[in-house]
């Protein structure tokens, strides 16, 4: 049912490519980036019920609300149209009478590539009036896209919003709510090492890659730049790099002090965490090179680490 899908770092790997290669070509909606909820058959409506060692209900770890039109082409009919009953007000008093009482049935339903599990007991599916349903405390399974926007603002909010992953482009009006839980139960955040590229979106990177001059798989190779500029080409894109870390670097130190911190590690950490202020469109540098390039500017050029110490055009 599902595609086979990669880590980032490992489908850099195979594709002869930089990680951050990849992210740009996600941040411009070139391919999709997704999360694994697992299979179908691995959805544990026990989970529900789990207490920790002081018999405190625990969240779910994959549970998220979906909203999506109103109509059977998103929902089964049970969650549009469920089954009323006659249920007696009290068991203990009988003589109170009866009430109609909406029943839901516990069922599964999928999004192509994309599923959620409702149960009758904890979940509950409501029209919102306006045409949309709005189905709250379902388990997730298959893969959910991960909008950019999303990934962007990770360390900043705490609930995303994922999309169906399917080629029927209706499903695009499928949203997951999820808010991922805290600590070691903090599983499938959008972080950058639980994101994963299918197969499909791996053969449109190979596709484009396989367009540039002299790239072959499995090598690690730097982007062509213009004949004209290959002798200075990527000093120049690392002066404009360095320029905006260190911009962002007296950014944070100015308006976040305690969070940048007194090493350059986590004054790293702190760039990484307010980074859609500086990269909207594109992704933000990672933490470790931030970390490398704000120790060199404590040094003299001929002493910086980023580039083997050369940061002067060939002549």
């Amino acid at each position: 049912m599902y595609e086979t899908t990669y880590p980032i770092d490992t489908a850099a790997e195979m594709l002869g490519c930089q990680q951050k290669k990849i992210m740009t070509e996600w941040a411009k909606g070139t391919i999709q980036i997704v999360l694994d909820f697992g299979p179908k058959d691995k959805v544990k409506p026990t989970s529900y019920e789990d207490v920790d060692a002081r018999y405190n209900r625990l969240t779910p770890w994959n549970i998220a609300d979906i909203s999506a039109p109103a109509k059977d082409d998103f929902f089964p009919i049970d969650l549009l149209k469920p089954k009323k009953e006659e249920r007696f007000f009290s068991l203990l008093d009988m003589d109170k009478g009866k009430e109609l009482v909406t029943v839901f049935p516990s069922l599964y339903h999928e999004y192509s590539q994309s599923g959620f599990y409702f149960d009758h007991k904890h979940s509950r599916a409501v029209p919102d009036g306006a045409g949309v349903m709005l189905v709250y405390d379902v388990l997730l399974y298959g893969l959910w896209v991960v909008p950019y926007r999303e990934f962007s603002r990770v360390h900043v909010q705490d609930t995303f919003t994922l999309q169906a992953f399917s080629p029927n482009a209706a499903f695009a009006a499928v949203a997951a709510t999820f808010t991922p839980g805290i600590g070691s139960r903090r599983i499938n955040a959008p972080e950058k090492k639980n994101l994963r590229i299918t197969e499909s979106d791996m053969d449109v990177m190979r596709k484009m890659l396989a367009r540039r001059p002299g790239h072959q798989q499995a090598q690690t190779l730097p982007e062509e730049q213009p004949e004209q500029s290959k002798s200075h080409g990527g000093i120049e894109r690392f002066a404009l790099e360095r320029e905006k870390i260190l911009a962002a670097a007296l950014y944070v130190a100015h308006h976040f002090p305690k969070e940048a911190g007194k090493t350059f590690k986590s004054h790293a950490g702190c760039i990484d965490k307010h980074s859609y202020l500086f990269w909207k469109d594109e992704p933000a540098p990672d933490p470790e090179r931030v970390a490398k390039i704000l120790s060199d500017a404590t040094r003299t050029p001929d002493e910086w680490k980023i580039l083997g110490g050369n940061a002067k055009s060939k002549k």
